[in-house]
């Protein structure tokens, strides 16, 4: 291979990984911030009741869960840290109708009770359309089993 053609390569790749990193980046920049309150801003009560509660849920089992709301995803997602898809393990995403709690690695919990909607490979969800809903055992007990998956993946031992 001549050394015109080589530092043509090295350039060709130096003007790909260049192109790829100022796409991370302008992703990183684009993605909106913001809190739970403003997630649920222009939710129906009823909804954000739900949704409340769904929040509470997931703290009273982890009170450590890191929440990062993303306001571009609709979603605010909880974890053992900020990642979405590998330190968080659920996450909530009000709709019209109902609000969504996701599991990240929800095709590997436990669920009994077949709450879990999706075929996706790994995301499943649980529609909850009341707080009734929401009181279940069975949300709670899939909010606990996502948490304990997803210690075991990232071998994070401490207690909840």
């Amino acid at each position: 291979m001549s050394l015109c053609r080589i530092r043509g390569t090295a350039v060709s790749l130096l003007r790909k990984t260049a192109v790829r990193a100022f796409h991370a980046i302008v992703e990183v920049q684009m993605t909106q911030f913001g809190s739970f309150d403003e997630l649920l801003h222009t939710v129906d009560p009823e909804l954000a009741q739900i949704a409340h509660r769904l929040r509470e849920i997931i703290m009273q089992l982890h009170p450590q869960a890191v929440e990062v709301v993303r306001l571009g995803d609709n979603a605010a997602s909880y974890g053992l840290g900020p990642k979405k898809m590998s330190e968080a393990y659920c996450y909530i995403m009000p709709q019209k109708r109902w609000v969504n709690l996701g599991f990240y690695q929800g095709a590997a919990l436990p669920d009994p009770q077949e709450l879990l909607e999706g075929s996706g490979k790994r995301l499943r969800h649980v529609k909850v359309h009341s707080l009734a809903a929401a009181e279940q055992s069975s949300v709670g007990a899939l909010v606990a089993a996502a948490l304990v998956e997803r210690r075991a993946a990232l071998d994070h031992t401490s207690a909840p």
